[in-house]
């Protein structure tokens, strides 16, 4: 069994986002935040994997997006850990084979969820979507390898160069697949609305972009 774990913080104002305030607002970024997650869920909901976790930090109290889960029949934990490595590593220890996602990336489909656990199934130890701005937006391990995550600068452009040359001196079987991206900075609303309108039209509706920003 496949299992899927969705990192996410909890939408809240001030603390998600932040670097879209200048084009959107702080309230804004955090509903569309929290869109996104709701977005990720229903996606790990089209993929049919067998267990899915959705990861806060802190525990996430939104109404909508504990409904979905609901819904969907996916667990809510909050991560365990003082930094982003080990708390994936705590959420890979808990079930395996596991894939983690985030909720940032427009471009991600369920159709890649699926070929990423086929993958899994099939052998592959490593499975890694890399993002274009030097991290990865994917990552799946068959057994728990803690070390994958250790000695990572976090929320840096080193990311995934980091994480290759770890791959590498352990000798893991890897699959990397085609790179994507994440909406992070105002600039990524212009490519969102220009590669994904139908997404963007969802997940920015009601919010007001100032394009002096974009």
């Amino acid at each position: 069994m496949i299992n899927l774990g969705i990192f996410a913080k909890a939408p809240i104002s001030g603390h998600v986002k932040t670097r879209l305030a200048p084009a959107i607002g702080l309230d804004a970024a955090a509903r569309l935040h929290a869109r996104m997650v709701e977005h990720t869920l229903t996606l790990a909901h089209e993929a049919g994997l067998e267990a899915v976790t959705l990861w806060t930090w802190p525990l996430v109290t939104d109404p909508h997006i504990i409904e979905q889960c609901h819904r969907h029949g996916f667990a809510i934990a909050v991560q365990q850990g003082q930094n982003l490595g080990q708390r994936m590593a705590y959420a890979c220890e808990q079930a395996s084979p596991q894939l983690i996602i985030g909720t940032d990336c427009p471009g991600i489909t369920a159709q890649h969820l699926r070929r990423a656990a086929a993958d899994l199934k099939a052998g592959a130890q490593v499975v890694l979507t890399p993002a274009l701005d030097g991290g990865y937006v994917m990552i799946g391990l068959r057994q728990p390898r803690p070390e994958v995550f250790q000695d990572i600068t976090w929320s840096s452009a080193e990311v995934l160069a980091q994480t290759r040359t770890t791959i590498r001196k352990l000798n893991l079987q890897a699959i990397e697949y085609e790179p994507l991206w994440d909406v992070d900075r105002p600039e990524d609303l212009i490519k969102l609305r220009e590669a994904f309108p139908v997404l963007a039209a969802k997940l920015l509706a009601e919010i007001t972009v100032d394009n002096a920003f974009t």
